[in-house]
């Protein structure tokens, strides 16, 4: 993690950012703003490189560390409550108030699955293999969804442009039988 290794969101609607600050020294290095609206939530990516914040301007952003600067915005129908980044830091997920959890390629804010629920999503996470997301919501249950491996192939393909080996694929995707990563690839 960098000198940067605390964050915190303002739950204010009159202050739209989130604050980076060196834990040593409690000194602000970075504000990184929203449009409008209160922040939900910040959440460090497992190397330390960006942070993720929420808010209630139906965004979800991606900046890096130590410098703040803005990598991706993506877009919900309604307030981004909650996010999660895969244990590896490919993957995002985020989870908003309109019932969807959507997992975003890092760094390239591609989207790459969309997880559909019957109300909020208040809480997010990765399964340790990040082979699942699951999703809390405000019906009081949990939901579980095994993530498309058609759209993570799809993802591979264009991050790898090549079909991976056997020992790539038993990293990556574990038990799920092999097949080409790049169909169009021999």
């Amino acid at each position: 993690m960098c000198s940067s290794d605390l964050a915190t969101a303002s739950g204010s609607p009159g202050d739209s950012s989130a604050r980076l600050w060196d834990a040593a020294t409690l000194k602000m290095i970075a504000r990184l703003e929203h449009d409008r609206g209160a922040l939900e939530s910040v959440t460090f990516s497992p190397d330390g490189q960006y942070l993720a914040s929420t808010g209630s301007d139906n965004t979800a952003r991606l900046w890096t560390l130590p410098g703040g600067d803005e990598v991706f915005r993506v877009r919900h129908q309604m307030r981004v409550i909650t996010a999660a980044f895969s244990a590896d830091g490919a993957y995002l997920v985020t989870g908003s108030q309109d019932g969807s959890a959507r997992v975003w390629a890092v760094p390239g804010g591609e989207e790459v699955a969309r997880l559909i629920n019957p109300g909020n999503i208040d809480a997010v996470l990765f399964s340790p293999d990040g082979k699942y997301v699951v999703a809390a919501s405000n019906d009081g249950r949990a939901r579980v969804w095994f993530l498309p491996i058609d759209d993570l192939l799809a993802e591979a393909c264009r991050r790898v442009a090549r079909n991976f080996n056997m020992e790539e694929w038993r990293q990556y995707l574990g038990d799920e039988p092999y097949r080409k990563t790049c169909p169009v690839n021999l």
